[in-house]
């Protein structure tokens, strides 16, 4: 089986070969509908690629990689198998699994766009999307309708995470929207993929994780329990029940629990899945974050930024207690009069935000929210920065939803 993975020569192919008879490959190119058989073609050289180094062999040899250059390219012999020319016994080829999870990746344009990052432009990103296939085997990427936003397909959040963190790294300057589950119509009616998840937690916090895995749809299997107090338990989730799973999993089990999960296959569709427990807390303008306005703010819920930092108009700044999205102003001042106070030190009397990691900031998303990712920064943002579309869009759609009612 051979697999583009070199991304700095695009007729550059890396190939392991598995077969007994090697010999007269280096001469020879797949024949499209030969069955098997190979022809003689362009003379080709051969590097070997210990690991830093390289060296011209003349021959490949059983079980070395190999990257074999060509003056006309691989393009035709990419999908295809290659076996000896006399004895063409073919072995079965290599399938990978298919995506499970899909996010939708955005040009960033938020009021901040172009601040933090080197490549921010669709033609910059849907290149490094592309090139990025030439090594990740498991990756898929689709264009849509828009020019500035493309469906990257992964096989789980963790490695949709992964790309996202090296293109951040490398200078890429882009917002992501949130993790979905990728179905299948098929004859039998709508199906999903589903995961096995092992857990181990104490017996003092099974009751809380149950609950949480019953509102996913998940099915318990089997159940053991240790002399230690751990309780051993795996069960069936959907995958879309697993996505945002973690922080809660960690707060229910103050941070003792374990899990892992495992892809099962695909079942049929278990039905809607509300786990949306709190809301955001969003900003109403643009400006610098004041110590009094988050002095006064506390009590909403949990925030995410600090005294000094720059917002915008749409951005959550943090997480409402309730069920519902907040704006509010982080950025209101204390008004100047005559009269003179007792100095306090309301910075010193703040929380410390909470600061998220990227898996964080991704399994906290909600909908109509994206993630803007920088260089240097995460941010969630809504969809819609103003808050009058906003209101106005939830409006429509409770009015759609009665006189469907009616």
């Amino acid at each position: 089986m051979s697999t583009d993975t070199d991304a700095e020569e695009r007729r550059t192919e890396i190939a392991l070969f598995r077969y007994t008879l090697i010999l007269p490959l280096l001469r020879a190119d797949y024949e499209p509908g030969g069955k098997g058989r190979l022809r003689e073609q362009i003379a080709a050289s051969s590097h070997e690629i210990p690991y830093s180094n390289r060296r011209t062999v003349s021959a490949p040899t059983l079980g070395r990689w190999e990257r074999l250059y060509n003056r006309d390219g691989f393009d035709g012999l990419k999908p295809k198998r290659r076996s000896d020319r006399d004895q063409p016994r073919a072995l079965p080829p290599i399938t990978v699994e298919e995506p499970t999870v899909r996010m939708a990746f955005h040009v960033n344009n938020s009021p901040f766009a172009g601040r933090e990052g080197k490549y921010v432009t669709s033609r910059q990103l849907r290149e490094r999307l592309m090139r990025e296939l030439e090594s990740n085997v498991a990756l898929r990427v689709a264009d849509t309708d828009k020019a500035s936003e493309f469906i990257v397909s992964g096989r789980g959040e963790l490695h949709l995470a992964v790309v996202i963190e090296t293109m951040r790294r490398e200078g890429y300057e882009f917002s992501v929207g949130r993790p979905e589950v990728i179905f299948q119509d098929t004859e039998s009616g709508r199906q999903e993929p589903v995961e096995d998840v092992f857990l181990e937690v104490h017996t003092d916090y099974l009751g809380p994780v149950a609950e949480m895995l019953g509102k996913r749809r998940g099915e318990l299997l089997q159940i053991r329990y240790g002399e230690d107090g751990t309780v051993y338990s795996e069960y069936r989730v959907p995958t879309r029940g697993m996505l945002g799973f973690r922080q809660p999993f960690l707060t229910a089990t103050r941070g003792t629990g374990i899990y892992h999960t495992l892809f099962h296959g695909y079942q049929p569709f278990r039905g809607a899945i509300d786990i949306q427990e709190t809301g955001s807390l969003i900003s109403l303008e643009t400006g610098v974050v004041s110590a009094y306005a988050l002095i006064h703010l506390m009590q909403r819920g949990t925030l995410f930024v600090s005294p000094g930092d720059q917002v915008y108009g749409g951005q959550v700044v943090g997480q409402h207690i309730r069920g519902e999205d907040l704006v509010i102003n982080v950025c209101k001042m204390k008004n100047l009069t005559g009269h003179r106070a007792v100095p306090r030190g309301i910075a010193e009397s703040l929380p410390d935000p909470r600061k998220m990691s990227l898996d964080e900031h991704i399994e906290y998303l909600g909908p109509e929210e994206l993630l803007e990712v920088t260089p240097e920064s995460l941010r969630i943002r809504k969809s819609e920065l103003r808050h009058d579309i906003r209101i106005k869009r939830i409006k429509k759609s409770l009015n759609g939803t009665s006189s469907k009612a009616l």
